[in-house]
């Protein structure tokens, strides 16, 4: 009797149990239907617009990577340009280098633009016509006030253009000097060129004890290049001669060496 009821129990148990499993995939399958309903008007909403997204990735993507690959060639294609004309200087080629630079297409702004203008302005400054090498200091000048351009780029092309001048002794040595006020600096990395030259003005003008500050001040600065602090130390001697006696270079020894005058 007990075991006919314990195994009626286990049926109905059993019963229940895949009524339950039963169930369950009842369940299942409505909130997949659910789920399934949900999704298709999401995406019967904004599918076009996911779509339209995922495609505008997929051609910016494409678009940055095409423009990589044409920045590239380019960079490869101005550096040929510009060291083939090096090479044409290098064997006095002048016309033909003047030429190739002016076929590099590119910002004066950006690298190979400014170098390529630097060279292009010696160049111009190296022909016979008056009028060609007057073109090469207009370049000079023109890059020395080009705000767009990096501060030292900027300040060579003021160095080179002031020593153009002097050469042409077209500036007297007092505007030479105002030119290079800049780039004469404290904290200016061509500073030191641009002291050495204005004294070397100085001295040419007859203004030996002013001159004989500016060489005293580069002898004395530890961060003076070599070859620079050496001629400095050399023209201190050469000038202090020159110098009436009490002016010479021991007065300037309590002057800091960097003060900018």
């Amino acid at each position: 009797m007990v075991a006919s009821i314990a195994i009626v129990v286990l049926e109905n148990l059993q019963r229940i149990k895949t009524m339950n499993n039963q169930f369950d995939e009842f369940l299942e399958e409505v909130q997949n239907d659910i789920r399934h309903e949900k999704y298709q008007r999401l995406w019967e909403r904004y599918g076009k617009t996911v779509t339209t997204a995922i495609s505008g990735i997929l051609v910016a993507i494409a678009l940055f990577m095409l423009w990589e690959n044409y920045q590239d060639r380019k960079r490869a294609e101005l550096s040929d340009k510009f060291f083939a004309a090096l090479g044409y200087i290098a064997e006095g080629k002048n016309n033909e280098a003047t030429a190739m630079l002016d076929t590099m297409s590119v910002s004066d702004t950006k690298a190979y633009g400014y170098l390529r203008d630097l060279q292009k302005a010696q160049l111009l400054l190296k022909d016979s016509d008056a009028k060609v090498r007057e073109q090469g200091l207009a370049l000079y000048e023109a890059m020395g006030k080009n705000t767009s351009l990096p501060n030292f780029v900027r300040d060579l092309a003021q160095l080179l253009a002031a020593k153009e001048y002097a050469a042409q002794k077209s500036k007297s040595v007092d505007e030479i000097v105002r030119m290079l006020e800049g780039v004469r600096g404290d904290k200016n990395p061509l500073r030191h060129f641009a002291r050495e030259f204005i004294a070397e003005q100085l001295y040419s003008k007859g203004d030996a004890h002013a001159a004989l500050q500016v060489f005293a001040e580069l002898a004395r600065d530890n961060e003076s290049p070599d070859g620079i602090k050496l001629r400095a130390q050399l023209m201190v001697q050469v000038v202090n001669q020159s110098v009436p006696t009490g002016q010479g270079s021991n007065e300037l020894d309590d002057k800091s060496p960097s003060k900018k005058r």
